[in-house]
């Protein structure tokens, strides 16, 4: 097996509020834009930059059965997934899969958003492999957090909309 060419892209934190989390980022790790958005889910995730890192800040209410919810019941606040942007997010994902990963499997919605869901590696098929969309979770059991990966076109794309003309201001960390 060999690692895929990835480069790393944000850092993602599960939080209780995320104004309160933006405040103090910014005092104690610089001004930087940022960017907030409800994704329908029961979260709310803002992407910014401060301290010369690209963040990802996840705000979950109430009860749900997204993988941030799941993050949140069982650790309270920290840091979720480390994002990773890569070339080929299905050999990405098959190499680690080779590994002995566990995949947080993606798929999308009606809105292009990914859906997740947790899944043994030894159940993963190959047309699930196929389908993944812009982004796909992999559990390493590496102190608790996940890698995120990231596909190049979709997920620039993505980004680009969403944040506009702040992106070369909050995505540090370009394909």
């Amino acid at each position: 097996m060999t690692a895929p060419e990835l480069r790393c892209f944000h850092i993602a934190v599960v939080v209780r509020d995320i104004e309160t989390t933006i405040e103090a980022y910014r005092r104690f790790l610089g001004e930087g834009a940022w960017r907030t958005r409800d994704m329908g889910n029961g979260a709310r995730i803002a992407y910014g930059s401060a301290g010369g890192q690209t963040w990802e800040l996840i705000q979950v209410e109430g009860e749900g059965g997204t993988q941030f919810h799941e993050f949140r019941d069982r650790h309270g606040e920290g840091v979720q997934h480390i994002g990773f942007w890569t070339p080929d997010i299905r050999a990405s994902v098959r190499d680690a899969l080779a590994g002995g990963a566990r995949l947080v499997s993606a798929g999308a919605d009606a809105r292009g958003h990914t859906v997740v869901q947790l899944l043994p590696a030894a159940e993963v098929r190959p047309q699930q492999i196929e389908s993944l969309g812009m982004a796909a979770w992999a559990d390493l059991g590496l102190g608790g957090w996940r890698l995120e990966y990231i596909g190049v076109s979709p997920g620039e794309r993505f980004l680009k909309d969403w944040l506009q003309a702040d992106y070369d201001a909050i995505i540090l960390a370009k394909p």
